[in-house]
């Protein structure tokens, strides 16, 4: 962002505190400076400059940044933003960048909140009308990484700030806060499917984005790269390894993973004069299978069906297949399913508040969909806070599948709450949820105090703070419960507020936690009125001293005659 003659003017009077030869040509130097997202710069140092920058006046904290092609250092006070850009007015653009817990990986935000659009499609494919969750908004995106994909932390700065200067009051390079929505991605219940025959008459039901209407159902010779070699990157399709195989004209089982990007496997495959080609999942990916537009006929098949496509090649001397693209397919049970890159909970460090906090839809489609759900209730309730809104979403999200199972992970068994978080996100039922549990700005700072000093709190929240009491980050007035439990009992309260009718009573109900006693007190909330506050307390004890289990898990519900509002539970046991 373009940097203003008087910010430029007080970095320039920090550099020559300790640059003897700077000069007005020397502005040079600076590559940015922010006033937003933090009060900083980044500018061009020697080693010795920036040692000498540690310990100045007005200086809090610097750091080397990378990548860079020299070098680079950032100088800041850490200053956030204290108003959250859903309680400004909602059209306002938004700059997100949702990263994953733990992790690191980025998850893309590549959608713009979309007006109708008819006859969408993807290849022919799935056409019909798309939308965003709120078609009157708008989104505007700031481009960081440059055309080699480098991304480093002074651009990423530098956008965000440019960001925040164009409305938004914050952005976010982390998730794990409690004051974030934190999401998970999980699949839909459409596929773009693409079915392997095999030649023993089963069939194997896979996904492409690529479906040619005129390919030919005869069975092809069927090789698998991997057979009797000793080379690491055959299973892989790697260019060189083909070489050694011959697969012209044949259909060709390659393993997707060790680093090579799976449209890259099918270009290798193609070049070499294959006719098609079965791409098998790894361990770790399971079941979920990304729809990629390959550039020969294909099917991406989970690592289960893979194993079964191995067997069939081992038990004959002719393994032959086909494959019979059958486009959009609807009604998957198994659908919400976590994604074997979402990534899981706890939260490193903050392992008292329960992340992700839900999860949604987020493979093979443009995940766009928190921001225009977090807009469309903030429009509806423009009184509502952010940690209302983020309970409304929390409590009201969904356990079971389309099957009416509990929702599974990538491998196919029952997703835990680390995975899930309080569930599936319903957009309908969010918009009502009876019950919300509110979180005011400086009910964070005991939450705070429990895990930074008094400094970086104060640094934290703009203003002068004193850690004289703290709270466990369990207290805090979360919609939901995740605590470490020994042989010692443990008591924590929450506050719920009435937003449904104004004469209502919920009743409780608990599923405890394996080996756990929950008792909750009071057992009825009885409410007379419209944004009425009830405080009940939760006692936690282990029932059992010995579980196989690491961590248990269960959730409490309140139910009235029209909503019921749910919390999750997980309980890690400790020693």
């Amino acid at each position: 962002m373009p940097i203003s003659k008087a910010t430029q003017r007080f970095t320039l009077s920090i550099l020559r505190l300790f640059m003897a030869n700077l000069n007005d040509s020397s502005s040079s130097r600076i590559v940015y400076s922010y006033r937003n997202v933090l009060n900083g710069f980044a500018a061009r140092l020697t080693r010795d400059e920036a040692e000498l920058l540690q310990g100045t006046e007005g200086i809090i904290s610097e750091c080397l940044l990378h990548p860079l092609s020299g070098r680079a250092s950032v100088s800041s006070t850490l200053r956030p933003a204290t108003t959250s850009s859903l309680e400004r007015d909602i059209s306002r653009s938004l700059e997100m960048e949702h990263h994953w817990m733990r992790t690191g990986m980025a998850h893309m935000f590549q959608a713009r909140l979309l007006e109708t659009v008819y006859g969408a499609n993807v290849f022919y494919l799935a056409n019909g009308t798309a939308s965003g969750v709120a078609p009157v908004a708008h989104v505007a995106m700031y481009k960081v990484c440059d055309a080699s994909a480098a991304c480093s932390e002074s651009d990423t700065f530098a956008a965000m700030d440019a960001a925040i200067e164009d409305g938004p009051e914050h952005g976010t390079v982390a998730n794990g806060a409690p004051w974030l929505l934190t999401v998970g991605a999980s699949t839909t219940d459409r596929k773009l499917r693409a079915t392997v025959l095999l030649g023993n008459g089963e069939e194997i039901d896979g996904e492409s984005a690529f479906q040619p209407e005129d390919f030919s159902q005869n069975l092809l010779p069927l090789v698998y790269s991997g057979t009797n070699t000793s080379d690491s990157m055959a299973p892989f399709c790697s260019a060189p390894s083909l070489k050694n195989i011959d697969v012209k004209g044949k259909i060709v089982l390659c393993e997707a993973g060790d680093g090579i990007e799976r449209l890259d496997i099918g270009h290798f495959v193609k070049d070499a004069g294959a006719a098609g080609m079965i791409l098998m999942n790894e361990e770790p990916q399971g079941f979920t299978i990304v729809t990629d537009p390959h550039v020969l006929p294909a099917a991406h098949i989970s690592f289960i069906d893979g194993l079964k496509i191995k067997a069939y090649i081992n038990s004959t001397s002719t393994p032959v297949p086909s494959f019979l693209f059958q486009g959009t397919v609807f009604g998957d049970d198994h659908a919400p399913a976590v994604a074997a890159f979402s990534s899981r909970g706890p939260f490193p460090e903050s392992p008292g508040i329960l992340k992700p906090d839900i999860i949604g839809p987020g493979i093979s489609i443009l995940a766009a969909w928190p921001t225009s759900e977090l807009t469309l209730i903030k429009s509806a309730h423009p009184e509502w806070s952010s940690a209302a809104i983020k309970s409304a979403i929390m409590t009201t999200a969904d356990l079971m599948n389309l099957g009416n199972n509990p929702i599974e992970d990538e491998r196919g068994l029952r997703a835990d709450f680390f995975a899930t978080g309080a569930g599936h996100v319903n957009p309908l039922r969010a918009n009502d949820p009876g019950l919300i549990y509110d979180i005011q700005p400086n009910d964070y700072i005991p939450y705070l105090c429990g895990l930074y000093p008094s400094r970086a709190v104060s640094l934290i929240v703009l203003q002068e703070v004193n850690c004289s009491s703290t709270i466990p980050e369990a207290e805090l007035n979360y919609p939901s419960f995740s605590i470490k439990l020994g042989f010692d009992f443990q008591v924590y309260t929450r506050t719920v507020t009435n937003v449904g009718e104004p004469v209502s009573s919920y009743t409780l109900e608990i599923v405890p936690p394996q080996g756990v006693d929950v008792k909750v007190e009071p057992s009825t909330l009885h409410f007379s009125e419209i944004y009425q506050k009830i405080t009940y307390q939760v006692t936690f004890n282990r029932s059992i001293s010995s579980i196989n289990a690491t961590f248990v898990e269960g959730f409490l519900k309140w139910s009235s005659s029209k909503h019921f509002v749910r919390s999750p539970i997980v309980v890690t046991l400790e020693p």
